[in-house]
């Protein structure tokens, strides 16, 4: 999709209200309930081993709590090195990854670890279902495959970022795992359409602006392998593009792609911690992390920062970061690293945004034209879900197997996944 012109936000929320007036978002009841009992019940079993793995260092439980006491008195505790900027402990999905692939943590510590990541994730799910049926309804629809529903009209607010939150309930906050709870009714297709790594292939284009890493990513049409050959195989990197080739995807660069992932934001917003000491954190750290795209890109932000103008986005979208709340109650000291951190994220996710939003005005033209009864359910994140009936498939094809690809001179391609009636599964069976 080539991008001619960007609304604004307010001008995204009116479009996205017109197709939720018309058709609520659906979720399949008996499945969200079973997934509820599901959720409830390990929850139940979790608490009582984490009360028991951590109890010889706090009573009870409140699990991030008890984790740090935990951390701050255990033997093994004192070589987590995992700290915030402030200072502090960190307890965020990098620190727990990084613990447990050390090779510094006992099995018995680690397995602690796990437990409290299983736990802490488990009340996430069990969160996000229970504001599904605080504000959702019994619809008088049956599901596409006659299931009973729950509908939700959520409230459409903006972000910073220029990005939509959806509030009572928080939809873009369900987990992965449960995404799939989503439905249509009877004669109708849920067609979900997701960019493939769209923040990662905008960083590729806008901010490194890096030949071969754009190369790599043709060559393996994905940008996280395209990372972990950069970094890693800086011997293949001398000769001519043209002759650059992809290796043979290995188990190993299967588990360093899923660390490239792990560890790529924290790199990109300035983290040169790495207490474990793996390889491809240090091989991001020197090749991604000081690579002169990016540091040319920070001094750029650094020149907005210091004159406190509005940091703009690719397409010129400008995003005010001095009124963030990520602002309100930190530290003087570390203040002016946050703005860094603050431009560094907004100016992507902005650019990210803006994209969405062009996507809205093309889709909602697309489906208000063909004057079926198709709609937008939402957009959330880099992903649109659309409901169309069985009839209505054909026509719309172009539609929905192109509205979240971009297409954008100079950049890599920034292709998408499409899913049709993908059905919910018990992931704990």
């Amino acid at each position: 999709m080539k991008i001619d012109s960007i609304p604004s936000v307010e001008q995204t929320i009116s479009i996205l209200q017109v197709h939720l007036n018309d058709t609520p978002i659906y979720f399949d009841y008996d499945k969200a309930m079973y997934a509820m009992a599901r959720v409830h019940n390990k929850c139940g079993v979790l608490k009582p081993m984490l009360e028991e793995a951590l109890s010889e260092y706090i009573p009870g439980i409140d699990a991030r709590s008890s984790l740090i006491s935990f951390l701050s008195s255990s033997p093994e505790g004192k070589n987590w090195t995992w700290k915030t900027e402030q200072g502090d402990v960190s307890t965020n999905k990098e620190a727990l990854a990084g613990a447990l692939n050390s090779p510094i943590f006992s099995e018995e510590f680690k397995g602690k670890i796990q437990l409290y990541s299983d736990y802490q994730k488990l009340t996430k799910y069990r969160s996000t279902l229970q504001n599904l049926f605080m504000f959702g309804t019994i619809s008088n629809k049956m599901s596409r495959d006659r299931s009973r529903m729950l509908e939700v009209r959520p409230t459409i607010t903006p972000q910073n970022t220029g990005r939509l939150g959806y509030s009572d309930p928080a939809i873009q906050n369900i987990n992965r795992d449960l995404q799939e709870l989503q439905t249509a009714p009877y004669g109708y297709n849920k067609i979900h359409c997701d960019s493939r790594q769209l923040e990662p292939r905008i960083i590729i284009s806008e901010v490194l602006k890096d030949p071969i890493i754009k190369r790599l990513v043709e060559l393996y049409d994905d940008a996280y392998y395209a990372y972990y050959h950069f970094c890693m195989y800086r011997e293949t990197l001398s000769q001519p593009l043209s002759e650059l080739k992809a290796k043979e995807i290995t188990d190993e660069m299967v588990r360093g792609r899923q660390k490239i992932k792990t560890y790529g934001n924290g790199v990109m917003y300035g983290s040169t911690s790495n207490p474990e000491g793996d390889p491809v954190k240090d091989a991001m750290i020197k090749y991604i992390g000081q690579h002169p795209g990016r540091l040319q890109y920070i001094e750029k932000l650094k020149e907005f920062i210091n004159r406190r103008k509005q940091i703009p986005t690719y397409f010129g979208t400008n995003i005010n970061i001095y009124q963030s709340i990520k602002l309100r109650n930190e530290r003087p000291s570390y203040y002016e690293k946050e703005l860094e951190k603050l431009a560094i994220n907004n100016s992507i996710q902005g650019t990210a945004a803006d994209m969405m939003r062009a996507s809205v005005i093309n889709a909602s033209n697309m489906i208000l034209s063909a004057g079926g009864k198709a709609r937008i359910a939402e957009y959330i994140h880099d992903a649109a879900v659309l409901i169309v009936p069985d009839d209505e498939m054909e026509l719309l094809r172009p539609l929905y197997e192109d509205i979240v690809t971009y297409d954008v001179d100079g950049w890599v391609p920034i292709p998408q996944e499409t899913e049709i009636n993908k059905e919910w599964k018990d992931i704990w069976s």
